[in-house]
């Protein structure tokens, strides 16, 4: 008889925090994706400001001068130039920078069309700091400890609740990318989290037999679809995997009917009134970007964008980003252990299965087209807002865009023809996690101090 057993939940949470914590003080202040531009936001949001302001064709809002001269001194040239180290005294000496609060001027950043929501935890963190009176550096680290939580508790529900698949988002969210993320101001964290969580609830309701859906479980899909809708626009279709729930699970048809109608009328609503919050900051584009022009290009070729997808997406460094490529994309880890990861990853989807369960031919299908169709708006979104029209590449699309929907793509390989059960696998999977963990740790400190 195995002794060994513990669940991955618990696993998870035991790792998560672990190293969650350790990561929030290794990487240095500003040193993940965008930073000191989600900083800035969550700061804005810490104020109850939640739509940002537009001044002389600059997007932002006042905020302490104080976060300014954080940013400039702790930042430094270290992003983009991994020969660069992070010089610890200076970023000691930042401590001794006062807040100041009352000395304000506007800063500029690109975050602030994001939804305040993928804010909360960054900014009650900040919220929390400004009341004990600390420095903007102190508050950088409180924000990404509340974060951390935050992900940590959406991510330990999600592996509690989800029947199927527990050691499959157990690896996919402390993937080196998704816990340096969620060690971060990243808004990338909650994203994550809520979408993690909507597809767990999706599952236990298609798979918890005799489970009806009350009232109450109706309320709860509305709200995290609400939060969804209002994290980043390209994973509003995230909740029609309500397709997937029985209708006799509804109690009736007609109940049934409603409850989709009404969600995606909810979701489509509220990601247009943010679009259009956000179109009104907007700057106008340079360098032969341009909204309407790629809008209408896309519309005459169609084709075109599909090709244009599918040859982006076809290098091979998004496998790179997705799994493991830190810092501001500039510092990488072995391609040996990218590869041995995303394996891993395949094997566990492809055996991880549970007896008397399994997904409908109809329910693949809309896993397919929801998974499909959100991976080319993450496609659309950069291509209209970031790339000159008409080019045959998308620019600024990055790898760990493609974390929440990773759970839909992996549920494609569920059966139950390939079933390889061996003795300690779980604590395989655990020594697994806990070492490319450490891996991380060895990656990031050889990075940005020896």
């Amino acid at each position: 008889m195995n002794k060994f057993n513990i669940k991955p939940e618990n696993a998870f949470l035991i790792l998560a925090v672990i190293f969650g914590i350790l990561l929030v003080f290794i990487i240095p202040p500003f040193q993940a994706p965008d930073e000191q531009e989600h900083f800035y936001r969550a700061y804005q949001v810490s104020q109850l400001q939640f739509v940002a302001q537009k001044q002389n064709e600059k997007i932002g809002g006042f905020l302490p001068k104080s976060l300014k001269e954080t940013v400039q001194l702790t930042m430094g040239e270290v992003p983009f130039h991994p020969e660069k180290k992070v010089n610890v005294c200076t970023i000691s000496s930042a401590f001794k920078i006062p807040l100041d609060p009352s000395n304000k001027e506007f800063t500029e950043f690109s975050t602030a069309i994001y939804s305040p929501v993928v804010y909360i935890p960054q900014s009650f963190g900040i919220l929390v700091g400004k009341i004990l009176n600390l420095s903007p550096i102190e508050l950088i680290y409180l924000g990404r400890i509340f974060n951390l939580i935050f992900w940590v508790f959406l991510i330990y529900l999600a592996i509690k609740i989800i029947p199927i698949y527990k050691w499959l988002f157990f690896l996919i969210a402390l993937m080196p990318m998704s816990i340096f993320l969620s060690a971060s101001l990243s808004e990338d964290v909650i994203t994550n989290g809520l979408i993690f969580l909507f597809i767990a609830i999706m599952f236990r309701f298609v798979f918890s037999e005799g489970k009806k859906i009350e009232n109450i479980d109706i309320i709860i899909l509305f709200f995290l679809a609400l939060c969804i809708s209002l994290t980043k626009q390209t994973y509003f279709l995230i909740p029609t995997l309500i397709l997937l729930v029985p209708v006799d699970k509804f109690g009736g048809k007609t109940k049934f009917n409603l409850a989709f109608i009404s969600l995606i009328l909810l979701c489509i609503f509220v990601a247009i009134e943010w679009y259009q919050v956000a179109r009104n900051l907007m700057i106008p584009a340079h360098n032969g970007v341009s909204i309407e022009g790629q809008i209408l290009f896309i519309l005459s070729n169609p084709f075109k964008f599909l090709v244009t997808a599918i040859k982006t997406l076809s290098s091979k460094k998004y496998i790179s980003h997705f799994v493991g490529q830190l810092g501001w994309l500039d510092t990488n880890m072995s391609w040996v252990f990218i590869i041995s990861y995303f394996f891993i990853l395949f094997f566990i989807a492809l055996t991880e299965a549970k007896e008397h369960i399994n997904f409908l031919v109809k329910q693949k299908a809309v896993i397919f087209v929801i998974f499909v169709s959100t991976l080319l708006l993450i496609c659309l979104a950069p291509y209209i807002t970031l790339t000159p029209v008409g080019n045959d590449r998308i620019h600024r699309l990055q790898g760990r865009y493609f974390i929440p929907i990773a759970p839909l793509f992996f549920s494609l390989l569920y059966n139950q023809k390939i079933k390889l059960s061996f003795k300690l696998k779980e604590i395989g999977i655990i020594c697994f996690s806990a070492l490319s963990l450490i891996y991380t740790i060895i990656v990031l400190i050889k990075r940005y101090y020896i």
